[in-house]
């Protein structure tokens, strides 16, 4: 984890806070009634309930994630809590990333501020991680087809030596053959 000096974390924290409360400021309810978001609410909460039924742990993801940006806080909270550990458990690392941003947005917008710095932290580490990982996944595959390449030029080299050397023995074949098919005819002449 990287350190910063005592001022740039209090720098940090306030332009962390400032971007949180914009962005939960910032956030509009839907322009549908309250009866036509409760429908919607629960229609999420049934297909929830399939999705960890059938384990489509992209599914029951996204759903929590739609739920609870149309839910009250500490719904909300609960909902990207729960999605959080799906997500982490499941090893998708994109999901849980976006899962822990969505959960530090709504700590902040419940005035949760060192808890939503503290998610927001967590989400910046994963995603410098699953970065990190993605490269060292790209090296590797790029390593691995630099080593097939080579051993393709070195196949495609030597088979072009061993075609080289086969056409010199024949052009050297050839050449005795005709040296002495005309030392052959020469002396038919003599």
């Amino acid at each position: 984890m990287f350190t910063i000096p005592l001022f740039g974390r209090s720098s940090a924290l306030a332009v962390f806070l400032v971007a949180m409360v914009s962005l939960v400021q910032g956030q509009t309810p839907p322009p549908e009634g309250p009866e036509a978001v409760k429908a919607i609410m629960a229609r999420h909460a049934v297909a929830i309930a399939e999705a960890d039924r059938n384990n489509d742990v992209q599914q029951a993801i996204s759903l929590r994630l739609a739920l609870a940006a149309m839910s009250k806080p500490k719904d909300a909270l609960a909902l990207y809590t729960r999605a959080v550990a799906i997500a982490d458990s499941a090893h998708l690392d994109a999901e849980a990333i976006a899962t822990r941003q969505a959960l530090a947005r709504t700590l902040a917008g419940r005035g949760q501020m060192k808890q939503a710095y503290q998610e927001a932290i967590r989400a910046a580490e994963h995603a410098a991680g699953w970065a990190t990982d993605r490269l060292a996944a790209a090296e590797a595959k790029r390593d691995s087809l630099l080593r097939a390449m080579a051993i393709d030029r070195d196949s495609l080299l030597a088979g072009a030596e061993a075609g080289r050397r086969a056409t010199e023995v024949r052009v050297n074949e050839a050449n005795d053959a005709a040296r002495s098919w005309m030392w052959e005819i020469g002396r038919a002449h003599v």
